[in-house]
């Protein structure tokens, strides 16, 4: 759960490299953000025949709480023409 729920924008994470000095920040309106890590990943080589593992990488998916439809107190995850899905996710790169 993040902070705010009032639909607002704000920064809810920053990921760094110390090593390049490089980062980025996500911004969002949603209440909620996923990490996924790639653990489970099937290794693969990529461009420049770099190999790719598990944990190689990262991904923050900004939405409402798993589980919001079965749980009262949660924000409303129901969408239909009445209230249409409008959402803001900003992922804000920043080189040294």
């Amino acid at each position: 759960m993040l902070d705010a729920t009032d639909g607002s924008l704000r920064t809810v994470a920053t990921v760094r490299d110390p090593k390049s000095g490089r980062h980025m920040d996500v911004l969002t309106d949603q209440p909620g953000i996923q990490f996924y890590a790639g653990n489970c990943i099937t290794p693969h080589s990529g461009k420049g025949n770099f190999r790719y593992e598990p944990r190689y990488g990262l991904c923050l998916e900004t939405q409402v709480y798993p589980d919001s439809i079965n749980q009262p107190g949660f924000p409303n995850c129901v969408y239909d023409v009445d209230k249409p899905y409008d959402t803001v996710t900003v992922y804000r790169f920043y080189a040294k």
